[in-house]
């Protein structure tokens, strides 16, 4: 099990937690390796350097883009926050947090030991609100 299945399980979120190990992290595998295949044979996967100095590729783009999207599809009422594309919705009560390739500088030089694919963090968010109006 993720390091994430005690915290889902202990807020009887089970179907959050089926979600990320059914539909997420498959679909992140699969969008990463076709990326790091297409990198490997020498295809131009638009690497870039950010305003932080850190490195992102349409792998990591477009991996966080097609999240995003069966996130909104499965539960339109969440909010998202992605290293890539930043916040939508995150004035709700519950915040999905999005890091598709923690890794980028290993993924890179083509060290995938080094990768994560897929960072996800789901939290519910009004509890801390409430105590920290500044959130």
């Amino acid at each position: 099990m993720h390091a994430l299945s005690p915290f889902v399980q202990k807020a009887g979120k089970m179907e959050y937690l089926k979600f990320i190990e059914d539909v997420l992290i498959p679909q992140a595998g699969d969008s990463i390796r076709a990326f790091y295949q297409k990198y490997c044979d020498g295809i131009d996967i638009g690497i870039e350097i950010k305003s932080d100095d850190s490195l992102a590729s349409f792998a990591d783009r477009e991996t966080e883009k097609r999240l995003r999207e069966l996130i909104i599809n499965q539960y339109p009422d969440h909010g998202i926050w992605g290293e890539e594309f930043g916040a939508y919705q995150t004035d709700r009560d519950y915040i999905w947090v999005l890091d598709p390739l923690d890794g980028t500088r290993e993924f890179l030089a083509k060290k995938p030991g080094g990768v994560e694919p897929l960072l996800v963090c789901f939290t519910k968010v009004k509890q801390l609100r409430e105590q920290s109006p500044t959130l």
